[in-house]
């Protein structure tokens, strides 16, 4: 695909109208037991020459009409040998048509069986170039279910065929999944190796889509440190494929850009990129694009700290990996619930993500990562030994504060009983005072003054005196009772 790959597809899509139309009446003449959507394709409604042409039509626009590219191949793939045996050029053709719709519907292991059926036809061995299509698609299932070893064997088989039928572009082409591969294997030298030639040959040539296939593996090559490098291949990438026509390489190079973001903690504008990729999804039916979109999600509420966010993305994500058999997607998003749980303190299911993410690693866990789980297992140690910190200066503000509050509590009461034993003082000697005064008083008054010594001695003055003597003597008793 060239400079003028729009102009092809705008032609392509006009043939396939035209010649539809002119085989609608033929194929139409009779309905199958399927439904009034199904196409009849038995060989007394069509010719063969005709279902030759609707296939490799179909084939072209499968990127487009998935659904439809499968539901013609199975009508082939179903059709009777009668009267007439189906060639094995179209059955293999018809095979390879099911599993590239399958790979845009997101089936990557139906895609897989249905490239195996095409690539160990008759027809494939005769056809190198056909061959060498059908390994190279079946290295990208194998590459996106996580079976790296696989892939790469497929790849290196599919530049073989390349090879030999002197196909320059399907290399060429090949060379840019192998350098793809082999930077997910950790091999930068081999994969910038592949993708340089790869990128002078399309510079050559002028071809721009597969320009742009280029700068995106360059930008997430591992070689690469230099962050600016890495945006600048990827916005490359990004600005060839933001053509309306180009739907599935935008959502997949806007999602490598967030993962280069996300790894180098350049946040901005990454939940705009992940609205967008959405957007470009649509209503299609695409669970493996859905769920690295759920697993970017995931990691980048963990760096913002929206930890309940990032784990109900997290989890979205995981269960699309299982459905689409992502074996790496399922890895790493363990590994990144276990972060999270670690950033948390819930250390016990930390170690249970822990344990799921080895139980899940691929052929391709290497050095590196097991480097990783080496650093992991430090940082899991430190957050246990910063929790119990915490916990323990908690623990002891705790008691600073009980100890505090006792002693406070403690000098108020012994306060307030000071306070209490001076005023009770103060009025026990003010009420002694008025004692002592109303006893000076009742001793003043004039029943208590003795007579005077020239007067005889009247007997009932004096016993009167006595009475009243006795009355102030009860008086006083009185005083001090009611007081």
């Amino acid at each position: 695909m060239n400079a003028n790959t729009a102009n092809r597809h705008a032609l392509t899509i006009c043939i396939v109208l035209v010649l539809y139309a002119l085989l609608l009446p033929t194929v139409s003449g009779a309905q199958s037991a399927r439904g009034s959507d199904s196409i009849d394709l038995s060989v007394n409604s069509i010719s063969l020459d005709s279902l030759r042409g609707l296939l490799e039509i179909a084939i072209d626009t499968a990127t487009k009409t998935p659904d439809y590219t499968l539901h013609l191949a199975n009508e082939i793939l179903t059709m009777s040998p009668d009267p007439i045996p189906i060639p094995d050029a179209v059955t293999a053709r018809a095979n390879y048509a099911a599993g590239l719709a399958e790979y845009y519907r997101g089936n990557f292991l139906i895609s897989s069986s249905y490239y195996q059926k095409a690539v160990s036809s008759a027809y494939a061995k005769a056809d190198k170039a056909f061959q060498a299509r059908c390994f190279n698609n079946l290295g990208i299932n194998q590459e996106i279910t996580g079976n790296y070893e696989e892939a790469l064997r497929a790849y290196l088989s599919s530049a073989e065929y390349c090879m030999k039928s002197q196909d320059s572009l399907g290399g060429y082409q090949t060379y840019i999944n192998l350098g793809n591969i082999y930077s997910k294997l950790r091999d930068p030298e081999s994969a910038e190796d592949y993708l340089q030639k790869a990128k002078r040959f399309f510079e050559r040539i002028e071809d721009e889509y597969h320009l742009g296939l280029v700068y995106q593996n360059l930008g997430i090559l591992p070689r690469i440190n230099n962050s600016d490098e890495r945006f600048e291949y990827l916005n490359k990438s990004r600005a060839i494929f933001s053509d309306s026509e180009y739907v599935i390489e935008e959502i997949a190079v806007t999602l490598d850009l967030v993962s280069a973001k996300l790894d180098g903690r350049v946040l901005d504008n990454i939940p705009e990129l992940l609205a967008r990729a959405r957007k470009l999804i649509g209503k299609n039916n695409l669970p493996h694009f859905l769920a690295n979109i759920n697993f970017f999600e995931g990691r980048y509420f963990l760096e913002v700290g929206s930890y309940k966010l990032s784990f109900r993305s997290l989890q979205r994500a995981l269960t699309l990996f299982r459905a689409v058999n992502d074996k790496d997607g399922i890895m790493h998003t363990y590994w990144h619930l276990s972060l999270l749980e670690g950033e948390i303190g819930n250390f016990g299911s930390q170690r249970i993500f822990l344990d799921s993410f080895l139980h899940h690693t691929t052929e391709n866990f290497n050095q590196e990562r097991a480097d990783a789980i080496s650093q992991y297992e430090i940082i899991f140690e430190n957050q246990k030994r910063e929790a119990e910190l915490e916990r323990v200066l908690l623990e002891l503000n705790r008691q600073r504060l009980l100890s505090y509050t006792g002693i406070t509590g403690s000098l108020i009461l012994l306060a307030f009983m000071t306070f209490i034993i001076i005023a009770y003082r103060r009025l026990s000697q003010k009420h002694r005072k008025i004692f002592d005064l109303n006893k000076q008083t009742v001793k003043m008054s004039p029943e208590n003054i003795p007579a005077r010594r020239h007067q005889e001695p009247n007997p009932e003055i004096t016993s009167a005196a006595v009475t009243s003597a006795t009355s102030d003597d009860r008086d006083e008793e009185r005083f001090i009772e009611l007081y």
